[in-house]
């Protein structure tokens, strides 16, 4: 598995090797000349290195959905990912101080633990 990722997908359970396929090609589709996709450890969940900002390849991905949804076979989600660290407060309070400093006086931030 990836240990350095920055974009985690979901697909339904046994449609990991496809979801692998259909977002290795999208994101070459959308500018990254070699992506790097994995399958996890978790049924359903995959992850995958790219080189172009994986905040601008869930706003690329979405004009694809809307204007091709057949592209659209496996992946249920994809999430852009910004830090990955081992989960402990320490590590989650240091991610937070340095990340603080991007976030607007008015705006909000949340950690979100989902378990699968």
């Amino acid at each position: 598995m990836l240990k350095d990722f920055n974009i985690l997908a979901t697909t339904s359970r046994g449609n990991e090797d496809e979801a692998c396929r259909e977002l290795w090609y999208l994101l070459r589709e959308i500018g990254d000349p070699a992506p790097k996709i994995d399958r996890t450890y978790v049924s359903g969940l995959i992850v995958g290195k790219t080189v172009v900002n994986p905040f601008d390849v869930v706003a690329e991905l979405r004009i694809i959905l809307r204007n091709r949804p057949y592209e659209f076979r496996y992946l249920l989600r994809i999430i852009p990912i910004e830090k990955v660290f081992q989960t402990s407060l320490d590590k989650i309070r240091e991610a937070s101080t340095k990340f603080s400093k991007n976030i607007g006086e008015n705006e909000t931030f949340r950690v979100t633990v989902e378990k699968r």
